[in-house]
């Protein structure tokens, strides 16, 4: 069962210094956001520190990027990080520090960038949660084409979660389904692409 975790905090920092790091940046973002909020409310403070809205001026742009470390509450952040901290380290270690943020960071901003087609000058949102689905498409892509890399149990987990989690996306307001099915396309789509090469 490659999801299950038995690092001690030290091993886990030396194995995946990846997901560690944006662990560490979400956790950081998550206290400035907090102590913004005392002051502005915390609609204003996202807002202040890169929510994702429709970038009117180029200035905007940055936001597809720092809205990602960005989560709305405890249970927002806690969920997405939780969920990284579980499947990001067994693709940190099959792809390799650079490609895993690769497969990241392209999953977030292109589930960010069909959020902005989609919603428009609506749009409002924060979260990793798209980047988090692409991690979930790369499994998808794992458990479709490459059954020989992971466990039945594993399969099992990605297949449940992804249910659970498609499900919650459709029939929960709350929930920018466009980012979830875009980071999860996304996903999918650029880890066949680093891993053409790999003889995987």
């Amino acid at each position: 069962m490659i999801f299950l975790r038995f690092e001690s905090f030290r091993e886990y920092l030396k194995f995946y210094p990846v997901t560690a790091t944006l662990l560490g940046l979400n956790l950081i973002m998550f206290f400035i956001t907090f102590i913004f909020s005392l002051f502005y409310g915390e609609v204003v403070s996202l807002y202040l520190l890169g929510a994702l809205i429709y970038p009117s001026e180029i200035s905007d742009l940055w936001r597809i990027i720092s809205s990602m470390f960005l989560h709305g509450g405890f249970e927002h952040f806690l969920f997405n990080g939780f969920s990284l901290f579980l499947f990001g380290p067994a693709l940190e270690r099959l792809l390799g520090k650079l490609k895993y943020i690769v497969l990241y960071f392209c999953s977030g901003i292109i589930g960010n960038i069909i959020s902005i087609a989609v919603y428009g000058t609506e749009l409002f949102s924060v979260g990793a949660s798209g980047a988090i689905y692409g991690l979930l498409g790369a499994y998808l892509f794992i458990v479709v084409y490459l059954k020989h890399r992971i466990d039945p149990q594993s399969r099992t987990t990605v297949i449940v979660i992804l249910s659970v989690g498609m499900v919650y996306s459709f029939f929960s307001e709350s929930v920018n389904i466009s980012a979830h099915l875009g980071g999860l396309a996304a996903g999918f789509v650029t880890f066949s692409l680093l891993i053409r090469k790999n003889h995987i």
